[in-house]
């Protein structure tokens, strides 16, 4: 029994490079699709493990205000802000990541409708038994769409609020909502959802994710290469893989 234990402690430290660090990302679930594969690709290429826990923005700024530790924090960029002036993550070596559009989902089975101007989707919103838009960066941008389209007053009872675009597009997918808007990668692929694609140039708002290493890492070096890497030419096609843009 001996034998085998410290054969597994050989072989374990002879599969991890010399200085491998464990590091762990939160990050926004909008990014998850773009994330998981460079986070594979940055593991391949450092020797470095990454742990990778998604969340909305505003839940991942609360967990780490209550001390909740993470290496590296993507994010969108204002609630980063915050945490960076409250003295929680570091500002050298921050940077921005990609920016996203606002995009609406509606429940499958219906016909697809027209958002291609303020009047159509006025019409749709209107028409719709149901409406959801998160309490993210996001949802403060649709918030103030629908004040600006007179609407404000006319959702509120068949409106429901969840925490990140993920939430969002659930629960179109699942029927408990008739129709969504999110950054316009919250609808990719998800069952149950006709994607429409994102709102008309005249309607849109832009959420800014941003990277930051958090002030009480171990792992320094590390993490600034994993930034380094989310933000270096080689994202980019996974970046617009999700209908994001990337920011360099």
């Amino acid at each position: 029994m001996r034998l085998g234990v410290i054969f597994a402690v050989l072989v374990s430290a002879l599969a991890a490079p010399a200085g491998a660090a464990e590091l762990r990302l939160i990050a926004a679930t909008a990014l998850k699709d773009a994330l998981e594969p460079l986070v594979r690709e940055f593991e391949g290429q450092s020797g470095h493990n990454v742990r990778l826990v998604f969340s909305g923005t505003v839940a991942t700024r609360d967990r780490i205000r209550q001390g909740e530790m993470a290496d590296v924090v993507l994010i969108g960029a204002d609630a980063l802000e915050s945490l960076i002036d409250n003295g929680l993550l570091q500002r050298d070596g921050r940077r921005d990541i990609a920016r996203s559009g606002l995009g609406a989902g509606q429940r499958a089975g219906f016909p697809v409708p027209d958002i291609s101007s303020a009047e159509a989707l006025q019409r749709i919103i209107r028409a719709s038994q149901s409406l959801a838009f998160s309490r993210g960066p996001s949802g403060e941008h649709v918030e103030a769409l629908m004040r600006r389209l007179g609407l404000a007053d006319e959702i509120g009872s068949k409106t429901r609020r969840p925490n990140s675009g993920a939430e969002v597009a659930r629960l179109v997918g699942s029927g408990e909502a008739e129709f969504g808007i999110a950054q316009v990668s919250e609808f990719i692929g998800i069952p149950g959802v006709t994607n429409l694609g994102p709102l008309p140039p005249s309607l849109q708002a832009w959420t800014i994710y941003a990277a930051a290493v958090h002030g009480k890492t171990g792992n320094q070096e590390a993490s600034t290469k994993l930034i380094n890497h989310l933000s270096g030419a080689s994202a980019e096609r996974a970046i617009r893989s999700i209908g994001m843009e990337p920011v360099r």
